[in-house]
């Protein structure tokens, strides 16, 4: 079950109790409520697990990226070297080599940022949810003392 499916299970929880009248309010199984929230703190930490994982994986495709810009340099370094007797060639393994590193920063960019714009999008479902459940959290006590309030 994931963060979400809790959420939501503490919804239905909240739409499935017994209204009390004329109030606004339900009445909710205080221990169904304890166990969706223990199962929300036990799977929090696995969402922050899963984002650290993608913070690697990002890191992983720079490194990647970074290497290959680097072997792709070295390649046209070589081919130049080799072709340094001729001078259009030499000017054209200057073009090719301007052009294979122009290439591969311009992929290890895309690949930064793509990897940023996942992450970030993940940190914010994983903010929202946590979120939500603070609030529902909130919400709930509230509804517990105002029961208190009553009795």
């Amino acid at each position: 079950m994931d963060i979400y499916q809790l959420i939501d299970a503490l919804e239905d929880l909240l739409e499935s109790s017994a209204p009390v009248p004329l109030s606004g309010k339900r009445l909710v199984s205080v221990s169904d409520a304890a166990e969706i929230i223990r199962q929300l703190r036990l799977y929090i930490p696995e969402e922050m697990k899963e984002a650290a994982r993608i913070k690697s994986e990002r890191e992983t495709i720079l490194k990647k990226a970074e290497y290959e810009a680097q072997r792709l340099m070295k390649d046209a370094e070589r081919q130049f070297a080799e072709r340094v007797d001729d001078h259009e060639i030499i000017s054209a393994a200057y073009k090719q080599a301007n052009e294979i590193v122009a290439a591969a920063q311009a992929n290890a960019r895309e690949l930064k940022k793509s990897s940023y714009e996942y992450t970030a999008r993940l940190l914010e479902k994983v903010e929202e949810g946590i979120y939500g459940t603070v609030e529902t959290l909130h919400e709930n006590r509230r509804e517990i003392e105002t029961f208190k309030e009553q009795v």
